[in-house]
């Protein structure tokens, strides 16, 4: 796979969020919260000068096991969402460039076993002069389209 390479129709991606104290997986989709960027995916993104990306990673490439041996985590919360929906959903968000990549990950992640199946979700971050509540609703958005894995 090519870095920012879009992900091709019928992948199913899987994101996975480490464990918060007092939360617990029990809705069939995930939360908001999931596919917020954090401070780290800013961060990649200013010294790349790339897109945002919150990981994902394509099932057909990485198992769940290697994500987690990746992430360096003994358990995760994971939830899968089809490319499809997302895509399906950037059709009706037409400010927003909202689309699954494949992303490149740096040595020495890239060497193990599933790295090629590394990707990330570009525009679910807050655009300059977003209110915040139409921010927090595109999150919940895409948060909807994830199915939780037991």
């Amino acid at each position: 796979m090519n870095h920012g390479q879009p992900m091709p129709t019928g992948t199913v991606v899987l994101r996975a969020m480490a464990p918060k104290p007092l939360f617990a997986p029990v809705e069939a989709h995930a939360p908001a919260e999931a596919f917020a960027p954090n401070s780290g995916d800013r961060a990649q993104a200013k010294k790349t000068g790339e897109p945002v990306r919150v990981s994902v990673w394509d099932q057909a490439f990485t198992s769940l096991a290697q994500v987690l041996v990746m992430r360096g985590i003994p358990e995760v919360y994971a939830y899968e969402l089809a490319v499809d929906s997302v895509t399906q959903l950037a059709r009706s968000l037409p400010s927003v460039r909202l689309r699954v990549v494949y992303e490149v990950l740096d040595e020495p992640l890239r060497s193990q076993p599933g790295a090629e199946g590394h990707g990330g979700i570009e525009g679910l971050d807050r655009l300059p002069g977003e209110a915040n509540d139409l921010y927090q609703e595109r999150l919940r958005q895409i948060a909807k389209l994830a199915r939780f894995v037991p």
